[in-house]
């Protein structure tokens, strides 16, 4: 449970065992998940620019 300015927020974690080891692959804040919510910024750019406009953003996003 997150706690901020007096409101209580729900955090659920996903977690996968790879090979013995728990790793977490989704974090969901008021049913809102990281990786959905990455999977429909990415499509919009594939979409408007191609992929490669989605690599050049990516790649720009590392070197900042």
């Amino acid at each position: 449970m997150i706690n901020y300015k007096g409101d209580s927020f729900p955090i659920v974690y996903k977690f996968l065992d790879e090979s013995g080891a728990w790793k977490v692959y989704d974090v969901v804040i008021e049913n809102i998940g990281l990786v959905a919510n990455y999977r429909n910024e990415f499509a919009g750019i594939i979409r408007k620019e191609q992929f490669t406009g989605l690599m050049v953003k990516l790649k720009k996003r590392l070197e900042s």
